[in-house]
């Protein structure tokens, strides 16, 4: 149950990075324009 919470969360934060990464990019794409 404790093991499935961490690895949810890890999944989460993972997949949080990418996601961020490409939103502060679009929108430093419509900043520039």
């Amino acid at each position: 149950m404790v093991r499935r919470r961490v690895l949810t969360l890890l999944y989460s934060s993972v997949g949080a990075i990418p996601f961020a990464t490409m939103s502060n990019r679009e929108w430093g794409q419509i900043g520039n324009n």
